[in-house]
């Protein structure tokens, strides 16, 4: 029996609300058993995008990751020179031999597809879901896709659910003008300042991180995330830390702790991250997997504070100054209620080496006594510190 292959393609410069629930239509009036989420590179009909496809494709994958059998092809985006549909489908024909594809389509595409290179090909390796862009155009489109049926054997199905109308130039218009970026998910909000794509302003947009933490973690890690975020705060003041580092790192070192594990494997495969066992043991993947979300998903380009999101459970040799804040925050914080941890605070804020030193000692002795994983990396931590 043949897989049912649904294809959803555009430019997403950027991705949008407009984007998701045209996806979340398809999906569902087609019912694909996968979905391929395909980014365009330079295609043949429009202006090359002046976004790196880089970034077009990691404010797309943050933005698909929770839609079901859905996966990023990026035949296109690592295609050089202009792309054809004709030629994306010969590669999905040879990848998926045996597939029935079917392919989302708007009304201009539609109403243009007679124009389209080499349309008779494309009608026999395909068919169309056929979505209105407009919803005033249903009769129009009805004509077209019943002379498309008689001149080249096009097999279309024309669904009238409820158009969202979103432009992408409007949210670049509106990013470039300060407005309210309401029609994007935060979490792309939070990656375009980032990055300063579209003539904004490169800078980090707490709130807007807020807001997709919320989302993603159950209420005792989001607690827990903010109480890290502040003590980390406290401490790079004691410290002499760059402070807005250490809140960033705070909030943003169990971004991925309440996925599946599947996901976060998914997560390694997707950005090609090999992995050792060790790092891959349930309750230490999260430490691979969060300065990866970070990176891509948040734009966050600094080497340290995707550092310390890497040791933040299982410490290193030679640990820098964040790293050490971040990892005694973890265990610090106000949310923290275990029997020593006034303890441990008191000792963290007259000195944090110290704290850092008791605190291994009483995490590896609860390790051993415990029957539980030592991770090497927290081996090689204890040995740096007693020097």
């Amino acid at each position: 029996m043949s897989m049912k292959i649904g294809i959803f393609g555009g430019t997403f410069d950027p991705i949008h609300r407009g984007h998701l629930k045209a996806l979340e239509n398809f999906t569902k009036r087609v019912s694909p058993q996968k979905t391929l989420v395909i980014p365009a590179g330079v295609p043949p009909h429009k202006k090359e995008s002046t976004t790196p496809v880089e970034d077009r494709v990691n404010m797309l994958r943050a933005a698909v990751r929770n839609f079901p059998n859905t996966e990023i092809c990026l035949y296109e985006a690592e295609k050089e020179g202009k792309c054809y549909t004709y030629d994306t489908l010969v590669y999905l024909h040879k990848t998926y031999p045996d597939a029935e594809f079917t392919m989302f389509v708007g009304s201009d595409m539609l109403l243009s597809f007679d124009r389209w290179y080499r349309v008779e090909d494309i009608a026999k390796m395909t068919s169309l879901a056929v979505f209105s862009r407009h919803g005033d155009d249903l009769e129009a489109l009805t004509v077209k896709i019943n002379e498309l049926k008689k001149s080249i054997g096009l097999k279309a199905e024309l669904f009238t659910d409820e158009p969202t109308e979103i432009s992408s130039t409007e949210i670049r218009n509106a990013v470039k003008n300060g407005s309210a970026l309401d029609l994007i998910l935060p979490e792309t909000e939070v990656y375009i300042k980032s990055k300063g794509l579209y003539g904004a302003e490169k800078n980090f947009d707490k709130e807007a991180l807020l807001e997709v933490l919320k989302s993603r973690l159950n209420p005792k890690r989001f607690a827990h995330v903010l109480g890290v975020a502040e003590t980390a705060v406290k401490y790079a003041k004691l410290y002499g830390a760059d402070i807005e580092k250490a809140e960033i790192a705070g909030l943003l070192h169990d971004c991925t702790k309440d996925y599946s594990y599947e996901t976060q494997l998914n997560f390694l495969k997707d950005h090609d991250v090999e992995a050792s066992p060790e790092d891959k043991k349930e309750p230490i993947i999260h430490s691979l997997t969060a300065p990866i979300s970070a990176e891509y998903d948040f734009g966050i380009e600094d080497k340290e504070i995707l550092d310390s999101l890497r040791y933040h459970t299982t410490g290193r040799a030679e640990m820098t100054l964040l790293d050490r804040i971040i990892y005694v925050a973890d265990f610090t914080e106000p949310t923290r209620n275990y029997s020593d941890v006034n303890f441990y605070r008191e000792k963290a804020e007259k000195n944090l080496d110290e704290a850092l030193f008791l605190g291994m000692k009483w995490i590896i002795r609860d390790k051993i006594d415990n029957n539980k994983f030592l991770h090497p990396n927290s081996i090689k931590m204890f040995n740096s510190l007693l020097k």
